[in-house]
């Protein structure tokens, strides 16, 4: 995927007999676990949640995972944008 792409917040999701599951337009991986796989999209999160899963193809913007997915759910970024100093002194 072109790098203007992921900036713009373009994602794409293949997922082929719920074990292999191809992610492109990351921003970067937050966290992988055998059950759980969280990653960073520009408007948001994406956590993907199954047994065995194994990061199998790691790049700049996409990801392959495999093992058993069983469910994907979006959620929108728990970061606040604002620095912690402009929170602490609005």
């Amino acid at each position: 995927m072109p790098e203007n792409s992921v900036k713009s917040g373009l994602h794409k999701l293949s997922l082929v007999d719920r074990q292999t599951l191809n992610v492109s337009g990351i921003l970067k991986v937050n966290s992988s676990s055998p059950t759980c796989v969280s990653l960073k999209l520009k408007e948001g999160d994406l956590i993907v949640n199954g047994t065995n899963l194994n990061i199998t193809q790691f790049s700049e913007n996409s990801i392959e995972v495999s093992g058993m997915v069983d469910s994907m759910k979006y959620s929108k970024s728990t970061k606040s944008k604002d620095s912690f100093l402009k929170r602490i002194f609005k």
